[in-house]
């Protein structure tokens, strides 16, 4: 909604989620809507020179998506020293820990998960957004258990530059984007054509993800010492980039032939031979899955005494968060309708984020996505420290993933 301004001062700080040394996530209550939300602050002061074009594009970026299985972005504005962006809140967390409450294991019944995610893919791919972070924390459901694909930290917009940075999550990373070298500057390896890679590397990460759904663990694990060096920045050893092909895949007994072809076809290792993210739609193991949903729906519907409109079911059903299905082609998904006065889009950036995005160049750092259910209110007192920005040493300890869900703020 439009707001003549924006202020820390329009919001009840609930909990903070996420720390880190330059951003921290908390969820937060508005004092105009009553609805709770995500704030993302970033401290400038704490921000290295060579990201804050990182910070920039991850704005940019955001604010211009509008599609029901993405993360809304409300609006980002700086306040003195922190860029604070709000963000829809997730009530139930994220796809992390609701795999880790069913075992890590799911059936391929509940495969139907994919779906929204896929149309949420597919919309950013169509508008040259390459995510380059695509895993189970990054991915998000509303109170009501609808899906949403959040933290466009280290998305990049390939109609504007290349993508030649080695970024995102190592068990999910692409052989091309593990090859990549590290930065210094943000213009390194922009002229070099040979490393840029595309939105084919989502893809390859939307396979991983769909193994470690059904079988419980990556297909690629790489070893302690990798682990340590992408941490470190140092080179990487050449180990997923060697052991991450089909050659090395290895699928339980009780995994269907669809599923098997759909998790392959995703791990092509030449990145031209991957389907896109509507192929990936059209795949005869998603069709099935959401003819078990439309199935499941329709039955649910059907039986005496049901509620069509009952938004209680867990994502480990067929039929949960059914409301994130898209309609348009193959799912792909036409966004939401979400408009302001007279029809127009709404604006979402206040003029300080649009001068700090214009004089800190396009590109996107990372933090992290949004949060979970408030344990705790906090005192006043620890309100007025975040607006006076000494919230990190007033708040104790309680870091933990990050995740958003719905409000309207």
């Amino acid at each position: 909604m439009r707001r003549p301004s924006w202020s820390l001062r329009d919001y009840d700080i609930m909990k903070r989620i996420y720390k880190g040394c330059s951003s921290a996530v908390y969820q937060a209550i508005c004092t105009h809507s009553g609805l709770p939300v995500a704030l993302k602050v970033y401290f400038l002061s704490r921000v290295p020179s060579n990201a804050m074009h990182m910070i920039a594009r991850e704005v940019m970026i955001h604010a211009d998506m509008n599609h029901k299985s993405i993360i809304t972005l409300y609006s980002a504005f700086q306040e003195e020293n922190r860029l604070v962006l709000v963000q829809e809140w997730a009530g139930r967390g994220d796809l992390y820990g609701v795999h880790r409450a069913m075992r890590r294991r799911m059936t391929e019944a509940q495969e139907a998960v994919l779906l929204p995610f896929l149309e949420g893919l597919a919309y950013l791919h169509a508008r040259g957004i390459c995510h380059r972070d695509i895993k189970p924390e990054n991915i998000l459901f509303t109170a009501d258990w609808k899906l949403k694909l959040a933290d466009f930290g280290v998305s990049i917009d390939l109609n504007n530059e290349r993508a030649v940075t080695r970024a995102g999550t190592l068990d999910y990373m692409a052989p091309e984007v593990e090859r990549c070298p590290m930065k210094v500057r943000p213009q390194d390896n922009k002229d070099d054509p040979r490393l840029a890679y595309s939105t084919a590397v989502d893809v390859w990460a939307t396979g991983v993800l769909t193994y470690e759904l059904l079988v419980g663990f990556p297909p690629f694990v790489a070893d302690t010492q990798q682990h340590q060096q992408h941490a470190s920045g140092a080179a990487p050893s050449p180990f997923l980039s060697a052991h991450a092909t089909r050659a090395s895949l290895s699928f339980p007994a009780s995994m269907s032939a669809g599923a098997r072809d759909f998790i392959s076809l995703a791990l092509a290792e030449r990145p031209e031979e991957r389907p896109t993210a509507v192929e990936l739609l059209q795949h005869p193991w998603m069709r099935r899955a959401l003819q078990r949903r439309v199935l499941f729906t329709r039955t649910s519907n059907s039986a005496p005494g049901s509620n069509a409109n009952a938004s209680g079911s867990a994502p480990g059903s067929p039929g949960a968060g059914s409301g994130s299905l898209g309609t348009g082609p193959a799912g792909a998904g036409a966004p939401a309708p979400r408009s302001g006065p007279g029809g127009r889009p709404v604006s979402r950036l206040s003029g300080s984020s649009r001068q700090f995005a214009a004089a800190s160049g396009a590109a996107a750092l990372g933090s992290q996505p949004h949060l979970q259910q408030p344990q705790q209110r906090v005192s006043p007192e620890t309100s007025q420290d975040l607006r006076n920005g000494s919230v990190e040493e007033a708040w104790p300890g309680g870091s933990g993933s990050s995740h958003s869900g719905p409000a309207q703020c």
